[in-house]
């Protein structure tokens, strides 16, 4: 006959399933709350970067939750107002990125976002005319003469002057290009001299060197600029991931 088990065997094989359990419980728990701590280890690595009163939101996706212990992510969304580009403010940004491997080490460090793969990562950053007019003035002297108008056809310079008792009005329209090192240079195109009472002057630019870059540097992220594109009062930077050299 086989033997019974007695009852202190049967109470401790229940003890320790209800522990077993509890202890899966618990673990659980803890692995769900990995990525709200690396959301916030995130966004406190990216409030330096922001100007002023700027917000900043992170949303971070990983299943299961443990593996953000290695760095690795499977969906981040980052959005927020008033990144500082160089010396550039872009008044809002997003960033959507998937299949991130990241180096939580640096980023539990201090040492801010770094991204070591990524299957994705693309960054918007939007600069309004006043903070483009803003940025060009405090860097080229010549700049404070003129005033930046962000037209959908690309942005146009205009300065007023005074020509015999005279007002005269000069645009120059121009084409944005993205040159290397997240520059984007403002590159002439059509000269037009305006008076009242006198016919319009036009003279094509084009092939003219640029007279003015803004020079966005290094951002917070490894993106690099590849796009631009120009809306009314708008300027729209597109960025994607760049890997370390």
């Amino acid at each position: 006959m086989p033997r019974r088990r007695g009852p202190g065997l049967l109470v401790a094989a229940g003890a320790a399933a209800i522990l077993l359990g509890a202890a899966a419980v618990g673990v659980l728990a803890w692995s769900s709350g990995l990525p709200r701590s690396a959301e916030q280890r995130i966004r406190d690595a990216l409030l330096s970067s922001l100007d002023g009163a700027g917000s900043l939101e992170v949303r971070l996706e990983t299943r299961p939750g443990y593996r953000v212990l290695a760095g690795q992510i499977d969906h981040l969304e980052i959005s927020g107002t008033a990144l500082r580009a160089g010396e550039l403010v872009a008044d809002r940004f997003s960033l959507v990125g998937d299949a991130l491997q990241l180096d939580m080490g640096k980023l539990a460090g201090g040492g801010g976002l770094s991204v070591s793969r990524a299957r994705r990562l693309d960054m918007e950053m939007v600069v309004s005319e006043e903070s483009v007019n803003r940025y060009l003035q405090a860097t080229y002297e010549l700049a404070r003469l003129l005033h930046v108008q962000l037209l959908p056809q690309g942005p146009r310079l205009l300065m007023d002057a005074q020509l015999q008792d005279q007002a005269v009005r000069i645009s120059l329209d121009s084409k944005l290009q993205v040159e290397p090192g997240n520059v984007v240079a403002v590159v002439p195109d059509r000269l037009a001299i305006e008076r009242e009472g006198a016919q319009a002057l036009a003279l094509s630019l084009a092939g003219a060197d640029s007279p003015l870059r803004i020079e966005i540097g290094q951002l917070p992220v490894p993106v690099a600029i590849d796009r631009v594109t120009v809306g009314e009062g708008e300027l729209h930077l597109f960025a994607s991931y760049r890997p370390p050299s």
